[in-house]
């Protein structure tokens, strides 16, 4: 499915945007604390475990919060139905969703058209 996709320079324009603007759109006693990510990077297993299910025609990224009121990213399958999907791992009873990410900040990848 290509059609999520969108030019590297329009990429770099939002990406650049949301930069400029992220601590502007928080309420004061939220700026300057790390509140919004400017980027979160996952290993690709997670992805494949998800993408491995004959089920999942799709992947949906949902905004979260932890304790410390940080954004954080939680991520799901999604079904033919657009009804999202969980995944069933060996030796829990509970069902998964993608998190623990790599938040930046504190942990930014290099420079990049996307993040300079």
């Amino acid at each position: 499915m290509t059609s999520n996709l969108i030019t590297l320079a329009d990429g770099v324009e939002m990406t650049r945007l949301f930069r400029a603007k992220k601590e502007k759109i928080l309420d004061p006693e939220f700026r300057n604390i790390g509140i919004l990510p400017t980027c979160e990077t996952f290993d690709k297993s997670a992805f494949e475990l998800l993408c491995k299910l004959e089920s999942c025609k799709g992947i949906r990224i949902y905004c979260g919060m932890d304790s410390d009121f940080r954004v954080k990213m939680v991520i799901c399958g999604v079904d033919a139905d657009d009804n999202d999907i969980y995944l069933n791992v060996p030796d829990s009873e509970d069902q998964k969703v993608i998190d623990s990410g790599v938040r930046c900040p504190a942990f930014c990848p290099p420079a990049s058209a996307l993040n300079s």
